[in-house]
């Protein structure tokens, strides 16, 4: 198997590679798919208008956060996942080259997510391990608050 120098594919990322109307379209439909995903993997049965006030309501109660708090920062992942779909978009062949879970997850090395978020490699890793721990997390002990 051929290595890959990530650093060399960080480095091909453009500083400015798109643009705010691009993320501004992609941001709500990235919050709602996650919003659908938590709810589901909680066993949350969701009317369209209660949804995200059911889920937030939920999150709340188990992490002690406020629902708005807990608004804003599912907005602030859907920023950072809306980035990255828009990048896989633009960019198939370099997303191409980066490496898969079992599942066919896509795997970004912290070079190449700091290249793309626009942040340093230590800011980059410790999103990374935020954003996945905190979301499985949520997604295990919701099951807990709702029985």
């Amino acid at each position: 198997m051929t290595r890959v120098d990530y650093s060399e594919i960080a480095n091909r990322i453009p500083k400015v590679w798109y643009t705010k109307d691009e993320l501004r379209k992609k941001i709500p439909e990235v919050f709602i798919r996650i919003v659908l995903d938590i709810a589901e993997a909680a066993g949350l049965h969701l009317t369209k208008e209660d949804k995200l006030r059911k889920l937030t309501a939920v999150l709340s109660k188990m992490s002690g956060i406020t629902p708005e708090k807990i608004e804003q920062e599912l907005m602030e992942v859907a920023a950072i996942f809306g980035r990255l779909e828009i990048f896989e978009e633009k960019y198939p062949e370099m997303v191409g080259m980066l490496p898969l879970t079992e599942n066919n997850t896509r795997i970004y090395p912290a070079i190449i997510l700091a290249s793309i978020l626009g942040v340093s490699k230590e800011k980059a890793i410790s999103l990374t391990k935020g954003l996945f721990e905190d979301y499985s997390y949520v997604m295990e002990a919701s099951e807990e608050v709702l029985n």
